[in-house]
């Protein structure tokens, strides 16, 4: 990082020519309210890789952080702080106080967030971020608003929607979504007393003066003060049923699942037309009093037809409540029932619901709570007929965990039905990786998507840029689209010298808005300040109270983040023609988590779409979540995860980075955190290729001077012509992959070059080579060290620390390995386009034998430093190459890995005595004197060289052995090969003392002492 800072490395990556142009990359905003957990990481980590490999590409990859300010995430926050329950607190504390509080509140940690995001690796700009809450970011926001409303796809509308009532907003229908729960709640059927029950003979009622009462079932009884009306279906079967003296009616298809617990008699059937028009007494007093004020009382407390009535739960007859819910309301319009609201915007019964004004009707300490008190008073007025508790799914709200309730309110809508066929035609040409979000989770969300409520009652957000005359009989509306317009707006009710009077104000930036430093204050208060004439009443025009959902500001993102850094400025005659060419749009890539598929996301394709009729991202990575080891959801509450900053000092970020990119959570499955699995990534990825690099600079003595030459590899070890051709066709793979944002699929090549073919096949068949002295040995480093080279350009988007001590301590020629170019040089091309590939088909027979005779060892328990006479290789299954023969090299890499003496292909394996074999291979593992002689010596050897490390010796050391043996027989094999046991073990003498003080070890069961002294 240091050595990143101090010579600007980053920056050179950006200021380097570009060869290829653009690639435009969009960064989701994060709140800095909270500090960066593992889902911040994980979506971090792919945000860095793809711009670092497209740079190396050749492209102009700029990268600008950005911070979410608004909305209630942060509000929540000060409310807790300033101990604040209702928004009637927050207007009596004061709106300018208040979000004067937010807006000090929104960067706490964005020190942290500079301090983390660099130490995780990742490269993105942090001093020239963007902020939602800057002026010429919302300016943006309401040059977007006047566009769409322009185009006709803005309205003001009354639906039911998802309230939170301590909040007291409504939430978007996708912002439903992110907070569902599986709870509890008691469901009720209900007894609704019917007035002028009169049917034909199809109805057999002995008692005409019994009790005749519809059932209807919910979930929700707190709405049931509310209801105006039941619905049935029109072609629905329903049955007249008898029970001591009192009929009730019920869908057909329902009664045997309503009825369970009780003894009753059909005694009647009737179509759902024949319910319709019959009328029904009031469940409340106090409800039949509030309905005689309305205009349309008459329509209330009857039954009527709805295609919304099903029998697939329920009784197959609806409570209909139009305040509380969408098909409720809007059955109302179409009928002209009364719409009744008995709860206030908090939650809270109002004062006419005698019984229990002031009330909330969905507690958070205990959502059932109110149902319960309803339930009671149904059952003292004998209008209960049953109760039974429910598992079912409810929304709370996302941010402060309140449980949510319908609620049919007003608010600012953008028209997205309209908008769906092009919608879903803009995403048909998305990239998304997984592939089946495209139309599963995401096209089945736009296919269901209802129109976007854009507009919050409350205070930190963007302020709406709509003006509302105050003139009742003119109800004028005008919308503005920049601060230019409110200054041509303003001055015609505020002249300039009443406007440098006012010491709130400055004329030269905005008629009527205060300003901050240098900063204008688009926010509430300030901007509810604003006034003009209206130009058809001359009445005087307000603002509207609401504000933007923090959705659609980041929606925003593409054009807000570009305009808030340019100097082009905004005014009543922008075109979206002319604002496209001061933006950088459609982004080549953005990535995000999967909850962002009904949030960002869409938001930014709806925009897209409205503007620009396309996609404001052409690929798109979407990451799952991040849970816990045991399954659950990470909670800071529970401790149930290891803490980030520790995991990373501990293993270091690349371990991290490579453990998380190479999961299933790029591509968007959940992920169960292990930290075990970030240690194995360190071993197996990270020290693996450090312990690789250690072999190559013990051997190399540092040579970096060279050039190696793919024009003359053929000559060479078949071992370095075929680690070329790996190289090469990992580097192919890895390009694929990447260029398919695939980078789990990457991640794993790198793992395959690393571990399966580099460190387990390459060096370790490939150490005598450097041993050695002479051509062989060069060729040997200078291949490896080129294996090296290239692999720290593989690792460099993924594992960025890891590549560039890998590049720089193997000699890499530039400043930084990012800013080197891509590996797939010309090289490439000619290495998988030569006949070397036959050569890799060889070889995975080659270690597929190998495999197997390891195993036959296993088996007999013979261990490798054990030599064995021969092995036999059944011509029939292992045809090497066309010919059917051993290529020259191949025969002896199977010679020295697996410690044999000779290697035979024949046409029928060897039976009989010492003969052991599986798979088309056959050893001969009868051990006579010679070898078990050559088996010590390896032994020997092998201790030796384990001393030698113990005590930090380097291969430029050389050593005098003294030893001391009391059996003859190794004191024998000693004296026999210790020509080759010195050369083994870098020793210049072997020396037999009678008192050695050193290391006891034993070979074989044979006891010796061995001490080492360093020449």
């Amino acid at each position: 990082m240091k050595y990143w800072q101090d010579n600007q490395i980053f920056q050179k990556t950006l200021d380097r020519t570009s060869t290829e142009g653009d690639f435009i990359f969009y960064d989701g905003p994060p709140f800095a309210t909270g500090l960066p957990h593992y889902g911040h990481i994980i979506a971090s980590a792919i945000k860095d890789v793809i711009p670092r490999y497209k740079t190396m590409c050749g492209y102009q990859v700029a990268r600008r952080w950005g911070w979410d300010c608004h909305g209630l995430p942060v509000e929540n926050l000060i409310e807790q702080e300033l101990k604040l329950k209702t928004k009637k607190d927050i207007e009596t504390l004061g709106i300018g106080e208040f979000n004067q509080a937010c807006q000090a509140s929104v960067l706490r940690y964005a020190n942290e967030w500079q301090k983390f995001i660099p130490r995780m690796g990742r490269w993105v700009n942090m001093e020239n971020d963007y902020e939602t809450m800057s002026d010429k970011y919302i300016e943006m926001i309401w040059w977007i608003f006047k566009e769409l409303h322009t185009q006709g796809l803005i309205y003001e509308g009354y639906k039911s929607m998802h309230l939170c009532p301590r909040c007291e907003t409504t939430l978007s229908n996708f912002e439903v979504t992110l907070g569902y729960q599986d709870v509890e709640d008691i469901s009720v059927y209900v007894k609704f007393s019917i007035f002028n029950f009169q049917f034909s003979n199809k109805v057999k009622i002995q008692n005409p003066k019994a009790e005749v009462y519809f059932l209807a079932w919910t979930t929700t009884p707190w709405t049931l003060p509310g209801n105006m009306a039941l619905a049935v279906g029109d072609s629905i079967k329903y049955q007249v049923l008898s029970i001591k003296d009192q009929y009730y009616i019920v869908a057909a298809a329902r009664v045997k699942e309503v009825m369970k617990n009780q003894e009753f008699e059909v005694v009647g059937e009737v179509n759902g037309s024949e319910l319709v028009g019959l009328e029904y007494a009031p469940l409340f007093d106090f409800t039949a009093e509030q309905v005689k004020k309305d205009s349309n009382a008459k329509s209330a407390f009857k039954v009527y037809a709805a295609d919304f009535v099903s029998t697939e739960e329920g009784t197959g007859i609806v409570h209909v409540a139009p305040a509380f819910g969408e098909d409720d309301y809007n059955l109302s319009l179409k009928y002209q029932i009364p719409f009744v609201q008995h709860v206030n915007s908090d939650g809270t019964f109002k004062d006419y619901v005698s019984n229990w004004a002031g009330r909330s009707v969905k507690p958070k300490k205990d959502p059932s709570e109110t149902d319960r008190e309803i339930i009671k008073y149904l059952e003292e007025h004998s209008l209960l007929f049953s109760t039974e508790k429910v598992r079912h799914s409810y929304p709370f709200c996302w941010r402060c965990d309140s449980p949510l309730i319908n609620y049919a309110s007003s608010s600012w809508f953008v028209r997205v039905i309209d908008l769906k066929e092009r919608l879903l035609a803009a995403n048909a040409k998305i990239n998304w990786v997984p592939e089946h979000l495209r139309d599963g989770r995401f096209g089945k969300w736009l296919e269901g998507a209802r129109d976007w409520a854009i507009s919050r009652s409350r205070y930190w957000g963007a302020p709406l840029p709509v003006w509302r005359c105050q003139n009742p009989a003119c109800n004028e509306l005008k919308v503005v689209g920049s601060v230019k317009e409110i200054v041509e707006l303003s001055l015609r009710v505020t002249n300039r010298s009443e406007a440098i009077s006012n010491s709130n104000v400055e004329i030269a930036s905005v008629a009527t808005l205060p300003r901050n430093d240098t900063t204008m204050d688009l926010h509430r208060p300030y901007i509810d300040q604003v006034k003009f004439k209206c130009n058809k009443c001359d009445g005087e025009m307000q603002r509207v109270p609401e504000v933007f959902d923090c959705w659609f500001e980041s929606g925003a993102m593409p054009y807000a983040s570009e305009y808030l850094f340019s100097d082009y400025e905004l005014s009543a005659k922008t075109t979206r023609e002319e604002l496209r060419s001061h933006i950088a749009f459609p982004a080549d890539f953005i990535a995000e988590g999967i909850d962002q598929t009904r949030g960002w996301f869409y938001t930014l394709l709806v925009l897209g779409v409205a503007l620009y009729d396309e996609s404001p991202f052409k690929n798109v990575v979407v990451n799952g979540i991040i849970l816990a080891e045991n399954g659950q959801k990470m909670s800071k509450r529970l401790k149930n995860y290891p803490d980030p900053q520790k995991v990373i000092d501990q293993y270091g970020a690349d371990a991290m980075r490579f453990y998380l990119l190479s999961s299933g959570a790029v591509r968007g499955e959940s992920l169960n955190f292990s930290e075990k699995g970030v240690d194995e990534v360190y071993k197996k990825v990270v020290l693996l290729t450090l312990n690789v690099l250690k072999f190559w600079q013990t051997y190399s003595d540092k040579i970096s001077n060279f050039q190696f030459l793919i024009s003359k590899l053929q000559g060479r070890s078949i071992l370095d012509r075929w680690i070329i051709w790996c190289l090469a066709s990992a580097i192919n793979e890895v390009t694929d992959s990447l260029e398919k944002y695939e980078i789990d699929r990457a991640c794993r090549t790198i793992v395959w070059l690393i571990d399966d073919l580099v460190s387990t096949w390459y060096v370790r068949r490939s150490r005598d080579r450097f041993k050695n002295e002479g051509q062989d040995k060069e060729s040997a480093i200078m291949t490896l060290q080129f294996v090296l080279q290239e692999l720290s350009k593989l690792l460099a988007p993924i594992a960025p620390f890891l590549a560039e001590y890998l590049y720089r301590e193997s000699g890499g020629k530039k400043e930084s390995v990012h800013l080197e170019n891509w590996g797939q040089g010309k090289w490439v091309q000619e290495i998988t386009e030569s006949d070397d590939y036959k050569l890799d088909k060889q070889m995975e027979q080659v270690r597929q034998i190998c495999e197997i005779g390891h195993r036959l060892r296993d088996e007999t328990q013979v261990k490798v430093r054990q030599s064995l006479r021969r092995c036999q290789i059944l011509k029939s299954k292992y045809q090497i190459n066309a010919e059917g023969q051993i290529l020259n090299g191949i025969i002896e890499l199977i010679v020295d890995e697996l410690n044999v003496k000779e290697v035979g292909i024949v046409e029928t394996l060897p039976s009989g005595e010492g003969w052991i074999s599986k798979d088309g291979v056959a050893l001969y593992t009868i051990i006579d004197q010679e070898l078990k002689a050559e088996g010590l010596v390896r032994e020997l050897t092998r201790q030796i060289n384990n001393l030698r490390k113990k005590q930090g010796l380097t291969i430029q050391d050389k050593v005098t052995v003294e030893y001391q043996t009391v059996e003859d027989a190794l004191k024998q094999m000693i004296i026999k090969s210790k020509q080759e046991l010195a050369k083994a073990v870098l020793a210049s003498d072997f020396v037999e003392e009678e008192n050695v003080e050193g290391a006891e070890i034993k070979v074989d069961g044979l006891l010796i002492i061995i001490n080492l002294l360093k020449n």
